[in-house]
């Protein structure tokens, strides 16, 4: 009777994995320490590519980042804020312009694990990217020029994690979207993370990253934001 008992209470924890499954997450944000490029033109000149160091201190984005997992299964939710300023000489042929991109993206994506085990995880993500970017250049007697960029795009990719040891982890994000129908008509983002524990749930991350769009608009065609990050992380 007692085999029978508890062969009968395997079946049923067979049949419901996911009563033992619970919830975790992380929150996590970082400094990146941004650099710039991006092609534009103005009134019919030929594209200009700039490209901006990681030395100015007033250049930075400001990401926080949320995410969600049961099983197999995660929910994973993403905000930054960029503001980026520099005197951009020589551009358009005008010595020192004053130039600025500020604005906001935020994004939302699904993820599911087709590898899962204790030290490594490997996920198939999709989701949708907001973009709000403002683009200014104060060119002088020459004129200004600035374009507003909004969109949404959609984009998929892969996600993977792996423990070194019980305090050092490597993880790296890889995405690709983009549509013709909108302002935007590519975007790529790669992102790769040494995380280190510090205390319980409590982890520090060094790392790299490189976001970059494409526009359907000569003013501002493609926009690089891209460099170094460091944070932390909470994981509960």
């Amino acid at each position: 009777m007692r085999r029978i008992s508890a062969f009968a209470a395997g079946l049923a924890l067979a049949a419901c994995p996911a009563a033992a499954e619970r919830w975790t997450g992380r929150i996590a944000t970082y400094y990146w320490k941004t650099g710039l490029a991006l092609d534009s033109t103005l009134q019919g000149a030929p594209v200009e590519d700039y490209e901006g160091p990681f030395s100015e201190i007033g250049w930075y984005a400001l990401p926080l980042v949320g995410e969600l997992r049961k099983g197999r299964h995660s929910l994973w939710a993403e905000y930054i804020g960029v503001s980026i300023s520099d005197q951009a000489g020589p551009y358009f042929g005008i010595l020192d312009p004053d130039m600025r991109l500020y604005g906001n993206m935020a994004a939302l994506s699904y993820g599911y694990a087709f590898h899962d085990s204790p030290t490594k995880r490997a996920e198939l993500v999709a989701g949708a990217r907001y973009w709000n970017v403002n683009f200014d250049i104060e060119l002088g007697s020459a004129g200004q020029v600035r374009t507003s960029e909004r969109d949404t795009v959609p984009f998929v990719g892969v996600y993977g994690e792996a423990a070194l040891s019980d305090r050092w982890q490597l993880a790296g994000t890889l995405t690709a979207g983009g549509y013709s129908a909108g302002v935007i008509e590519t975007q790529f983002d790669l992102r790769v993370d040494a995380r280190y524990r510090l205390r319980g749930g409590v982890w520090a991350t060094a790392g790299y990253r490189h976001l970059q769009v494409g526009f359907d608009d000569p003013e501002l065609s493609e926009l690089r934001i891209f460099g170094p990050t460091l944070g932390l992380e909470w994981h509960f």
